[in-house]
């Protein structure tokens, strides 16, 4: 097992490393599997729909999901580790057909509602990936909320579908 590392990426993700994520906002092809995990302490916050699909930097991968929160203030999504990643990341897509990614640091999820982490919009990204990112494999991550503490959840990993194909 690798050591998780707390690090948070500290810039833009380049246009080789992620020519993949605008590939991904095209590929989602099946449903989210149905997968959910409620935080075990703190505000009712909810993190459903996990996948995730592997890039085409080595050893990486983008976590997807929706977390719903319940409770009746704002909470954000500051962080995330991986036991199976060094350094796990939060990011927004650029503007409009940039092909980088901004570190952000942190998700809003507002009271009585949800937010997508999604291709496109933000997205978690784990980078030094020490297992195989295979189409049916599960990934592992705890996501931090300043509120609601950690969720871990897993999710799929989802293939790789270039749109040129489709």
């Amino acid at each position: 097992m690798r050591r998780t590392d707390r690090r948070r990426a500290s810039g833009p993700l380049t246009v080789g490393t992620l020519a993949a994520f605008l590939l991904l906002t095209a590929c989602t092809g099946a449903e989210a599997p149905v997968t959910s995990a409620t935080s075990p302490s703190g505000p009712p916050m909810r993190v459903e729909g996990t996948w995730a699909a592997r890039i085409s930097a080595p050893h990486a991968a983008a976590f997807y999901f929706i977390a719903t929160n319940d409770a009746s203030a704002d909470d954000r999504l500051i962080g995330a580790t991986s036991s199976e990643a060094g350094t796990v990341g939060l990011y927004e897509n650029g503007a409009e057909g940039e092909t980088t990614l901004v570190p952000v640091d942190a998700i809003v999820v507002p009271a009585g509602g949800s937010v997508s982490i999604e291709p496109g919009g933000f997205e978690v990204v784990l980078l030094e990936v020490g297992v195989p990112i295979r189409e049916g494999a599960s990934l592992s991550i705890v996501l931090e909320f300043e509120h609601a503490g950690e969720i871990a959840v897993d999710a799929e990993v989802r293939p790789f579908v270039d749109p040129a194909t489709l």
